[in-house]
């Protein structure tokens, strides 16, 4: 059972100021992206920055409106639901920025209940629990932000959301602000919580090494566009776009040759973005049919958008 479904998902931003009648300049960020994630399940979201991860994060959380498409949660547009941004919430990046440096732990964690109408002693009882389930003592409930290390941030963070009782939760880059030792611990704590509180997870991140060993199935970005998708063993371990090729091949590991065909330059810019497929000004597999939109194809359990299925 699917828990969330997002059919032809667009977002374009206007940029920069318009002069006279000069015509408006649009940033397409996402370009007509289709997946779903199955309920109890972890999706993750690869690609370099700029690749449009994050945005579409944010319009499954409601932080934007789309463009176009629709985003269902259990066959239910979300614009239609009032209650269905209630049933997602965020885990961000840098827990430095995302906690409120002049509120305490207590309040930050029960702001949300405080605005859902529930008692003080309904509160207090939900962000003790949740504390225990994230690995915290109590004795954080009246420290402020500052007053924690990287990971305790997080954890909090982390708390932070799920008191709401989420079903789906959505990570975006989780622990890439943090110390190595400590980017493991809050990988493990993640698999705790998603078996004690049955979650279903959206995973963002531009690691394949780590959501390689985390996720169920895996979409590959690239410009707003998804260029593979499908089990993550079958993407990680047999890549069918030059694209994915290439991430791997950036991913040292030892006792694994490095994969040939490297990428090139840098990811052009998604105001102008080239015509045809959009990966042909860097790949090392292009021919002039890839001056032509590319469909997308079926291998096995993957579909994938290229001309050249390698």
């Amino acid at each position: 059972m699917s828990l969330l479904e997002v059919r032809s998902l667009s977002k374009k931003f206007q940029v920069g100021e318009r002069f006279f009648f000069a015509p408006p300049r649009w940033l397409h960020a996402v370009r007509g992206v289709d997946f779903s994630i199955r309920q109890g399940s972890v999706f993750g979201f690869v690609g370099e920055s700029g690749s449009g991860k994050s945005t579409i994060a944010n319009l499954i959380a409601g932080v934007y409106p789309p463009t176009g498409g629709e985003i269902l949660i259990k066959g239910i547009p979300v614009h239609r639901e009032k209650r269905g941004h209630r049933s997602v919430q965020m885990v961000f990046q840098d827990p430095e920025t995302s906690l409120d440096p002049r509120k305490t732990v207590r309040f930050q964690i029960s702001e949300g209940l405080m605005l859902r109408g529930e008692t003080a002693r309904e509160r207090t009882e939900k962000v003790c629990a949740m504390l225990d389930a994230v690995g915290l003592r109590n004795d954080v409930l009246h420290k402020y932000p500052h007053e924690l290390s990287g990971g305790q941030k997080q954890r909090v963070a982390v708390a932070r959301a799920l008191v709401l009782r989420p079903e789906l939760l959505i990570l975006d880059e989780p622990t890439s602000a943090l110390d190595v030792s400590v980017q493991a611990q809050i990988l493990n704590l993640f698999m705790d919580l998603q078996r004690s509180f049955n979650l279903t997870y959206l995973f963002i991140t531009h690691d394949l090494k780590t959501i390689s060993h985390f996720a169920d199935d895996i979409a590959v970005l690239y410009l707003g566009r998804i260029v593979e998708e499908g089990p993550v063993a079958d993407v990680v371990d047999h890549p069918s776009h030059p694209y994915t090729r290439a991430l791997l091949n950036s991913v040292p590991e030892l006792g694994r040759a490095l994969l040939r065909a490297p990428i090139r330059g840098e990811i052009p810019s998604p105001l102008s973005p080239p015509s045809g497929c959009a990966f042909r000004t860097r790949c090392p597999h292009a021919e002039s049919r890839c001056l032509a939109p590319p469909p997308y194809r079926n291998e096995g359990k993957k579909r994938v958008l290229c001309h050249v299925v390698l």
